[in-house]
């Protein structure tokens, strides 16, 4: 018999497993850029669900679940960076080359989008379907107060893991800026799994760490954009015609400059109420009626 609590966490999972198994249809029918995002998000979000609950079911069926996420985010990640290029590069149509290199991005999302298809076919999802019952299974063990205290740690952590980020950001560093994006991710997905039974968490306050989420993503983009026509125009160009990246590269570091400017800002204020919020301890935790 399962109560309240481990209701609430049991219903959270099998949503993401719902969105997850809903996206992968669709990405077998067909490998376009909306899908390939869809579904690397449903499976970001069961990775972070199962990633919570693992001190109260264990290691072990929690690795053996991941090894596949992993796989299918390993496959469309690359691809999804590709579809975003294709897009941006929509803006600089009168740019030099700009024709060439997107014929050049699209080559690479036909060879991508193969592999993308080849691992969303290889997936079995009775396998992943049993294992995430075997997991629902173990989370009756919830209703036990003891056992729901790792839940919040896990949250802690991954808040703890953004903080870090944050005082170790350098705003000229693509990288860093990206590792703070990653660790915003994980810590937003990890409350949104859990917020059934959280107090103090509001639709606003998590749409407002979204939107920082996403500024930080645009500025990402940006990057992984200037870093593929800079190589595409140096395998391509030769050294003699680099000058002709000035214009767009220039464009792509103002427009870094301005949008970390910001989002820096906006991730301070909101992280702030995070950690008013983390310093309440458990009684953050609610049994749902």
């Amino acid at each position: 018999m399962t109560g309240p609590f481990s209701d609430a966490i049991i219903r959270s999972l099998d949503d993401r497993w719902i969105r997850f198994r809903k996206q992968l249809r669709k990405l077998r029918k067909g490998v376009t850029a909306d899908v390939v995002h869809d579904e690397r998000t449903a499976t970001r979000r069961l990775q972070s669900t199962l990633n919570v609950v693992e001190p109260v079911i264990g290691r072990k069926p929690v690795r053996r679940l991941e090894k596949h996420l992993r796989k299918m985010l390993k496959a469309l990640g690359p691809l999804r960076d590709v579809h975003v290029e294709i897009e941006a590069t929509r803006r600089f149509e009168r740019g030099p080359r700009i024709p060439q290199f997107r014929t050049h991005l699209r080559r690479q999302a036909w060879a991508l989008s193969k592999g993308a298809a080849r691992r969303a076919s290889k997936v079995r999802v009775g396998r992943l379907r049993r294992g995430i019952l075997r997991v629902e299974k173990q989370l009756s063990r919830l209703d036990q107060e003891p056992r729901r205290r790792p839940l919040l740690e896990r949250i802690d952590l991954a808040f703890e893991k953004a903080v870090a980020r944050r005082r170790a950001l350098d705003p000229t560093d693509p990288v860093s800026l990206h590792r703070l994006r990653v660790a915003l991710k994980n810590f937003r997905y990890a409350v949104e799994a859990l917020q059934p039974v959280l107090r103090g968490v509001e639709p606003p306050q998590l749409e407002q760490l979204r939107r920082v989420q996403d500024d930080l993503g645009s500025i990402h983009d940006a990057d992984v954009l200037s870093a593929s026509f800079r190589d595409f125009m140096q395998r391509g160009a030769g050294a003699g015609r680099l000058p002709h990246l000035l214009p767009i590269q220039k464009q792509l570091l103002e427009r870094h400059q301005e949008a970390a400017t910001h989002a820096i800002q906006e991730a301070d204020r909101i992280l702030e109420f995070w950690r008013q919020w983390t310093g309440k301890g458990y009684a953050r935790l609610r049994s749902p009626k």
